[in-house]
C-alpha cells in the first residue's frame, strides 16, 4: 500500500499540482464538477477525497496506480513518451 494524501480535489487546492497531477491524468472532469475514471467509468463527485480515488486505483488499476506513484516521485507526464526526467 501506498502513502496517500487526504485532500479533496478541487481547483482551489493549493497543492494540486504536485499532489493530484498524477491522477487528474485519469480523471475526466464532469460538468457537476465531479470527475470520471477514464479506465472504468466510475464517477467521483465533487467533495470526494484523494484518498478514495487512489484506492480505486490500487483495487481496481494496478498498473495505472503504478504510474501514478511513479509519476507522483518523478513528475513525468504519463502521455509524453519524450518527456524526460524533472
Amino acid at each position: 500500500t501506498g502513502q496517500f494524501e487526504f485532500e479533496v480535489i478541487s481547483k482551489e487546492s493549493p497543492n494540486e499540482e504536485t499532489s493530484v497531477t498524477p491522477v487528474r491524468d485519469y480523471l475526466f472532469e464532469l460538468d457537476d464538477g465531479g470527475n470520471k475514471c477514464k479506465v472504468c467509468e466510475q464517477t467521483f463527485g465533487n467533495q470526494t477525497a484523494i484518498l478514495t480515488i487512489n484506492w480505486h486505483f490500487e483495487a481496481f488499476h494496478p498498473a495505472e496506480f503504478t504510474l501514478i506513484k511513479q509519476c507522483r516521485h518523478q513528475r513525468l507526464d504519463p502521455y509524453d513518451p519524450n518527456e524526460k526526467y524533472k
